[in-house]
């Protein structure tokens, strides 16, 4: 994690009603600077609007920014844990532990009815 400079804001229509808001930002890793652009996934607002709002508010803040520091061209103004991926890992691990249950479940039926 490093401070980051963010040098300007933008807001971008992904789709008719759908707003997102963008920033340039720059940060500095052992002497090195780098300039990346992002575009934040979150919030998606309904109207330019509410998105400016948000700038106005988001201008006040100290923003960090979290990179990979073996690439630290790989960063990212949020940082967000992938919830749905998070989902999808948990009910895959419960329904490969039934399915094992289940194995085992018959394999005991079937050597009590020999």
């Amino acid at each position: 994690m490093a401070p980051a400079i963010v040098n300007e804001w933008k807001v971008e229509e992904i789709q008719s009603g759908n707003f997102v808001i963008r920033a340039s930002f720059a940060f500095q890793v052992d002497g090195q600077m780098f300039y990346q652009n992002f575009t934040f996934p979150e919030p998606v607002c309904q109207n330019k609007y509410l998105a400016h709002s948000l700038i106005k508010k988001w201008k006040k803040e100290v923003w960090q920014v979290w990179y990979n520091p073996k690439h630290p061209k790989i960063a990212s103004l949020q940082r967000q844990f992938p919830i749905k991926t998070g989902i999808y890992f948990a009910l895959s691990v419960g329904i490969f532990l039934y399915f094992l249950w289940l194995k085992i479940y018959i394999q005991r039926i079937g050597a009590i009815d020999k």
